[in-house]
Formats: structure tokens, C-alpha cells, sequence
């Protein structure tokens, strides 16, 4: 009895330092991992494609992807032509963990007491998607998403992984989402800060409060507005890239609520603006006012003072 419990501990300490070391070269993306079968939700279901947009994007997943970094509810994957984004919600938090998988009990256990919540987790993210599908198309850039499992209407994509391994994945049996790739805000506004492109970033910065503006008008809230990483610019326009935290307003915001809501996200852009290009802090500082006061018709910093 004694020799078997120091064999199962010194089994699963293997196991574990080598699950460890796995995760640290791959960002722990393994697609034999991906569970074989995951429940239908008719609830997730979007519009058919129409045939010009299944063209476009059978011509888009003919092309290889490369890994390109791990967000809080995807992998997420870079178009050789550097356009396109395509993500892989994470399924590993639905599976035990290799060292428990061995042990019956245990793998019973986390079905039983761990597998539920996590489930009910990815429901939420799979309705955020569609969300950003169906009422922010344009604000996100969100070209397909697939949450339920198909036949024989995807071809394989060939995808590289952190470490350069080359991967064909079966898209009919995997949940992914292809999105527009958007440059995020702080590099874009410095690029276009260095190239004396002012016009062109003041226009970026009423592009990103407008975003805000419309997202409200609609009803959808984002429960986790990180700037710095969560949002771009795509061809001069704002764009949301996480979309894995959209949700329907339970309440109506009055316009003060609203405004604190925007700003309060705003203030670390607002602090670094002020120290960059002072001039760009005052383009947003007016588009404040015009947004507290919209009756109001504001003159741009640009042609008078600073609004009052």
C-alpha cells in the first residue's frame, strides 16, 4: 500500500512539471485537448452566411495562421497577410487536469463540483460574441463566428503555434470567431504623433469616444474597458477587439452616468496625452464638452478656445 502511494505521488509530480513546462512553451495551446463533443445551444445560432461573405471567408481561412498571443478567453491567431485575426475560446478549463485525469474519483469530482460553473462561464462568453456579431459588426470587426459544431461546411485551417509547430485543425468541430486585426491605441497614436499626423489622431481619439457613445445608445455594456489592450484603431476608425465581455444593459444610464462611465476609462489616456502632445488632451477634453452638453454646438479646440 505504501509503495503504491509513493508511486500515484511521484506519478502526478511528473505530471505536473511536465504539464508546467508544456504550458510555458505553448501558452498552453493544445488542440488534442479540444473536448470531442460540446452541448448545441440553438440560443448561440447567427444568420447563415451570405454567399458573398462565405466567399470572402473561405478566402481567408486559406491561408496559414500564426500564433500570435493568449487573451483572457482566447487564443489568438494572425493571417499570413497580417489582416485577419482568428481566435479559439479556451476549452482546457472544461477538462481535468492531466494529473487528475488518472484518478477516477477525482476526475468525478471536478465533473461534478468544478465543470457546471465553468460552463455557465462560457455561456456568457459565447452570447458576448454574438453581441458583438449582430449589434456591433462594424465597431468590432467581427467577420464570423462559429459556436456550434458543423459538418462538412468548413475546410481545415493550417494554424503554427507559439513554438512554430505546424497544426490542421478541423474548424467544423471547433468554436472560433474571425475578426479584422485593429493596431491598438497607444503604438497608433504615437506613430501618428511622430509623423505629425495630428488631424488624423484627433479624428482616431472622436472615433473611440463615439464608439463609447454608440455602445450605450445600443444597450451594451463592456464589463472590462481596458484601453491599452482592448481597443484599436482599423484604418483610422475605432475599433473594440476583446469582445468577451459585452453584455445588455439591465438599466437606462442617464448621460452624467454615461460620462463618468467614458471618462473613468478615459483617465490613464487622458495622463498620457497631457504628457505626449498636449493638444491631443485638449481635442479630448472638447469632445467631453460636447458630449456633456450635446445641444450645445461646440467650436473644435483646433478653430477656437477650449469650450467652457
Amino acid at each position: 500500500m505504501r509503495r503504491w502511494i509513493l508511486g500515484s505521488g511521484l506519478f502526478i509530480g511528473v505530471m505536473s512539471v511536465l504539464n508546467v513546462l508544456c504550458l510555458q512553451q505553448t501558452d498552453g495551446f493544445f488542440p488534442y485537448q479540444i473536448p470531442a463533443s460540446l452541448p448545441h445551444h440553438p440560443e448561440w445560432e447567427c444568420a447563415p452566411l451570405s454567399q458573398t461573405d462565405r466567399s470572402e471567408l473561405l478566402e481567408i481561412l486559406s491561408q496559414p495562421f500564426t500564433y500570435l498571443g493568449k487573451g483572457h478567453q482566447c487564443f489568438v491567431f494572425e493571417s499570413k497577410d497580417q489582416r485577419t485575426i482568428l481566435k479559439f475560446p479556451f476549452h482546457s478549463q472544461l477538462i481535468p487536469p492531466v494529473w487528475m485525469r488518472p484518478i477516477p474519483l477525482l476526475s468525478d469530482l471536478f465533473r461534478t463540483h468544478v465543470l457546471h460553473k465553468r460552463q455557465g462561464k462560457l455561456h456568457k462568453d459565447a452570447m458576448s460574441y454574438r453581441l458583438a456579431y449582430e449589434r456591433l459588426k462594424m465597431e468590432t470587426g467581427v467577420l464570423f463566428i462559429h459556436l456550434n459544431r458543423t459538418q462538412n461546411t468548413l475546410p481545415p485551417v493550417t494554424i503554427y503555434d507559439k513554438i512554430g509547430v505546424q497544426h490542421q485543425l478541423p474548424l467544423d468541430k471547433m468554436e472560433f470567431i474571425v475578426q479584422k486585426k485593429a493596431e491598438q491605441i497607444y503604438p497608433t497614436l504615437a506613430k501618428w504623433i511622430e509623423g505629425g499626423q495630428i488631424d488624423l489622431a484627433k479624428r482616431g481619439l472622436s472615433e473611440l469616444v463615439a464608439l463609447f457613445a454608440l455602445r450605450f445608445e445600443r444597450g451594451i455594456e463592456d464589463r472590462e474597458c481596458v484601453l491599452n489592450t482592448n481597443y484599436g484603431f482599423l484604418e483610422g476608425r475605432a475599433m473594440q477587439i476583446d469582445i468577451g465581455r459585452l453584455r445588455e444593459c439591465t438599466s437606462i444610464l442617464s448621460l452624467q452616468e454615461q460620462v463618468e462611465k467614458i471618462w473613468g476609462v478615459f483617465e490613464p489616456l487622458t495622463a498620457y496625452l497631457e504628457l505626449q502632445h498636449p493638444e491631443l488632451a485638449d481635442h479630448l477634453a472638447w469632445e467631453r464638452a460636447r458630449y456633456e452638453k450635446p445641444i450645445r454646438s461646440l467650436s473644435s479646440p483646433s478653430e477656437s478656445t477650449l469650450a467652457e
